[in-house]
């Protein structure tokens, strides 16, 4: 990377006109090029992070930071059997909503877990339609909507991908986004930035508020003076927000919930203006949505519905019998992020 956006625009999820604050941000994401980026593992990291990772940063049981899927997980004793020619359902869920898009690719268990493997075995989609379940209200009816597939500007060249199905509120942001013509993000210079970390880093156990908090604006109310944004001095509640344009926030790591005022991030990705006032916007979203919401409560950020995305996948009618590995690959668009994820596959 970087690699020219080869996604059709139609296909894009996030920042389409290019409205945001910081121009295309999205142009050199994961998503502008599906399957063009090179990933950690193609079976997932656990934790997502490597040595160094962020104090509040913690591995699945049995794991430790940085394990590489390909490498520490086990067959299970139970396996999805599936026959040449026949079709099986997949299905993920997420927490955050990073827009972008996903392919299914499987690799014969007993070769090299490698993305080339998986890039070599790349399944089709079944069905025109996403199937979307809910997992923790089993008495809610199954819902269908259609999916959005590509096959042109992506790797393996003609490769099918579908986009995530979901789309977020209409800022760089994702969320807490408000709309205001005059709104300008006041730069922060670099120096100020590096100082901050600089501090933040020595704060220890104030580590989980520092990574919040990166690229946020934080400020004190002062009746009658004009606000800038500043970082807090610690995980504690900052007062409240007294600029129009800034939003309080709050998260929940553990037991403690940390309170901050986010005006938008000082440079690309991460400003809270909104692109546009859409018309009939959502309630969760009330400035609008990144494109149209495909049913009902489908739409977010980090506020998505506890749900599974399921689709029908082919199982190509020569693949010999035998053990395989499938792999779940996301590209984001939002951020410079690549999920994945690996299942235990028997064809007979």
């Amino acid at each position: 990377f970087p690699i020219p956006r080869t996604v059709p625009k139609h296909a894009r999820s996030w920042n389409i006109e290019s409205k945001s604050p910081a121009g295309d941000f999205t142009a050199y994401m994961p998503w502008s090029s599906p399957g063009a980026s090179a990933v950690a593992d193609p079976c997932g990291v656990a934790s997502g992070f490597g040595p160094g990772a962020p104090a509040y940063v913690k591995a699945p049981p049995g794991y430790k930071i940085g394990d590489k899927g390909s490498q520490v997980l086990k067959p299970l004793a139970h396996k999805t059997v599936v026959r040449a020619g026949g079709e099986f359902e997949a299905g993920f869920g997420f927490q955050v909503n990073h827009g972008g898009g996903y392919s299914y690719r499987i690799c014969p268990a007993g070769d090299p877990l490698t993305e080339t493997c998986f890039q070599g075995h790349v399944l089709s989609f079944a069905s025109p339609n996403h199937t979307i379940k809910w997992p923790f209200e089993p008495a809610k009816p199954d819902v269908q909507i259609p999916a959005f597939e590509i096959t042109s500007g992506t790797t393996p060249a003609g490769s099918p991908w579908r986009r995530v199905p979901f789309p977020a509120c209409n800022c760089d942001l994702g969320e807490g986004c408000f709309y205001n013509k005059e709104a300008e993000v006041a730069p922060v210079e670099e120096e100020e930035i590096e100082e901050e970390e600089e501090e933040e880093e020595a704060m220890g156990e104030q580590d989980i508020f520092a990574e919040l908090s990166r690229g946020t604006c934080l400020e004190t109310c002062k009746p009658g003076v004009k606000m800038t944004c500043k970082r807090c001095d610690g995980p504690d509640e900052c007062g409240e927000c007294c600029s129009k344009d800034c939003k309080m926030q709050s998260k929940t790591y553990g037991s403690k919930t940390y309170k901050f005022c986010r005006c938008g991030k000082p440079s690309g990705g991460g400003s809270m203006q909104a692109y546009e006032q859409q018309k009939d916007a959502p309630p969760r979203c009330p400035t609008g949505v990144q494109f149209p919401v495909p049913h009902d409560d489908l739409y977010g950020y980090a506020d998505v519905p506890p749900v599974l995305i399921t689709d029908k996948l082919k199982v190509p009618a020569a693949l010999p019998k035998g053990d395989y590995v499938l792999s779940w690959r996301w590209d984001c668009e939002q951020t410079p992020q690549i999920w994945n994820t690996c299942a235990d596959l028997t064809v007979e």
